[in-house]
């Protein structure tokens, strides 16, 4: 199961509780940016395999990351799961639109985050 994560989150506690659950699942390389500048120079510099985004986010939203990650040509077809508090239905059609290939409530169940990993191929 080597496949490497990258968790954008903004509030450590969240964070940390999504990549011991990964961790927890056998994905041993779980990499956490706090905000989508930090993640965008990790995802310059490395390969992620799947990438697991919030929506609120200092200086960036997570909707507006997602967008500037699928305008490229890297990650284009790399899956992305937005994690986030916001449930109304326009957010969920606003991610979808943006290149989401899932969506979960925070806080995620385990059963549901696999669940989730399993459709996207991992």
């Amino acid at each position: 199961m080597p496949r490497k994560i990258l968790i954008v989150e903004d509030e450590p506690v969240s964070a940390k509780v999504l990549q011991r659950m990964l961790m927890d699942a056998g994905y041993q390389d779980v990499v956490i940016a706090s905000e989508a500048r930090e993640a965008l120079k990790l995802l310059l510099m490395d390969q992620f395999d799947l990438l697991l985004v919030d929506w609120v986010m200092p200086g960036c939203s997570g909707v507006e990351l997602i967008r500037r990650i699928r305008s490229g040509v890297k990650y284009r077809h790399t899956p992305i799961v937005m994690v986030t508090g916001q449930n109304e239905p326009e957010h969920v059609r606003e991610a979808i639109d943006a290149g989401i290939n899932g969506y979960l409530i925070k806080p995620p169940e385990q059963q549901r985050l696999f669940d989730v990993l399993h459709k996207c191929g991992l």
